[in-house]
């Protein structure tokens, strides 16, 4: 990544270096139009255009009960490994795949979560 690039890129572009899932619900991308994703894994990047493939989780297939059922079951469970599916986590979960540049990111939220403990996650240039 070239130093122009400001912190929240740069910590987008290191999620692709990591293996396995992010676990759903913890981090979530605000793009600059307005639409809201929960972020499931980078599979792809191109540095010379600085454009990636976002993998974000789908819950089209989830009533709003359910999904709340789900958050609970995510709270319950503290372990996960790298080699997790989306079926590990629940039948109906499913993933899409999202081709942008990276300036279409308006923000990312990193929510504090037992699913996805703190030390396995890239860190944030200036954070621990």
């Amino acid at each position: 990544m070239n130093e122009s690039v400001d912190h929240v890129y740069d910590w987008i572009w290191q999620l692709s270096e990591m293996k396995g899932i992010i676990p759903p619900f913890c981090i979530e991308l605000s793009l600059m139009d307005s639409s809201r994703y929960y972020l499931h894994s980078v599979p792809v990047r191109d540095p010379k255009t600085l454009s990636l493939v976002l993998r974000v989780w789908d819950f089209r297939a989830f009533s709003s009960d359910e999904i709340e059922q789900f958050k609970q079951k995510l709270n319950i469970s503290c372990s996960r490994g790298e080699d997790y599916t989306e079926n590990d986590y629940h039948p109906k979960l499913d993933y899409a795949d999202l081709r942008l540049h990276l300036q279409n990111i308006n923000y990312a939220i990193e929510w504090n979560d037992k699913v996805w403990p703190r030390e396995q996650r890239p860190k944030m240039g200036f954070l621990d």
